[in-house]
């Protein structure tokens, strides 16, 4: 099982948002491996904080220097994942 691969639909948070008619997410626990800088970089997630539609934010935040797969990601998803997760 260990080398078994599964296919699961992903959802962006906005559509989860709307697909249970959630008006405010009070606390997002992210963990998810390093895909936390394309969540926290999508313009309407970082929207949805501003405006006070996304309360508080946890979770673990892979430094993108440390893992092969992460030192790819754009400068531009890694500042605003870094401004939402290290100001709160």
């Amino acid at each position: 099982l260990q080398d078994t691969c599964f296919q699961v639909p992903a959802w962006a948070l906005r559509n989860v948002a709307r697909r249970l008619n959630l008006t405010k997410i009070h606390h997002l626990k992210l963990n998810c491996e390093g895909c936390e800088y394309h969540i926290l970089s999508d313009p309407v997630v970082r929207q949805m904080k501003e405006q006070g539609h996304l309360g508080n934010i946890s979770g673990e935040l892979h430094h993108f220097h440390q893992f092969e797969p992460f030192e790819r990601i754009p400068a531009e998803m890694v500042e605003p994942t870094m401004r939402i997760m290290c100001n709160e």
